[in-house]
Formats: C-alpha cells, sequence, structure tokens
C-alpha cells in the first residue's frame, strides 16, 4: 500500500516500477519480491524472521535471487540483519518501521500467506 523506502524494496529499480510482495514460507522463512513486466522478471531476497516481542522482529538475510521467466539465472548469498518494529498489525494489514515506513495489506484469500506494498 504505501513505503517510504527509495531503495529496491519499494519496488523500484531504475526508471522500473514492479509489484511487491511479502511471502511467509513457514513460521520462520520470508521472502521480500519484486516483479516486472508481468511476472517475467522477479528479483526475491529471501530472510529468516525471529519474533523478539510482541513489536520486535529480528531479521536476518539469507539470500538473494533474480529469475527471468520463472527460472532462476542468478542466487547469492548475503548477510545482514535488523530489528523490524511493527506499529500495527491486524488479519489483512501490517504497518512496520524496517526502519523504512511499510504499510502492507494481505492478497489473496485467508489462506494465502502473501502481502502486499
Amino acid at each position: 500500500v504505501y513505503t517510504s523506502s527509495t531503495g529496491g524494496s519499494s519496488g523500484k529499480v531504475g526508471p522500473f516500477v514492479g509489484r511487491v510482495t511479502q511471502t511467509m514460507v513457514d513460521d520462520s522463512i520470508f521472502i521480500n519480491a519484486v516483479e516486472f513486466f508481468g511476472g517475467a522478471v522477479r528479483l526475491a531476497l529471501e530472510a529468516e524472521r525471529k519474533v523478539l516481542d510482541s513489536k520486535r522482529i529480528r531479521v536476518t538475510f539469507r539470500e538473494t535471487a533474480v529469475s527471468v521467466f520463472g527460472r532462476r539465472v542468478f542466487r547469492k548469498a548475503i548477510k545482514g540483519s535488523g530489528v523490524w518494529v511493527q506499529r500495527y498489525v491486524d488479519e489483512g494489514l501490517r504497518v512496520m518501521d524496517t526502519p523504512s515506513l511499510f504499510v502492507l495489506r494481505k492478497v489473496g484469500d485467508v489462506n494465502d500467506s502473501s502481502m502486499s506494498v
């Protein structure tokens, strides 16, 4: 829905603006992705999360990957971590500082674990 980020996680890469999603793989792994050209090109960042308390989540980045037409063409392990602070969470909306502000809304059915900026 909204982000104050000006980096790639905002969906903006050079002159292109893509569709941003965050998908929970399981209780600890999630993937932040940006898709361009109707999904023909996908940049994905895999991370692990650990809930510290009701507001804070420690995020540790694991790898980044690029796919073209569904085929992975690049994959690289990465390092980095930080603590994200959740301002508000309900069944369909999440507001958090990463430290950039992100407002994400749930997309799909109630069993889907994807959120979109």
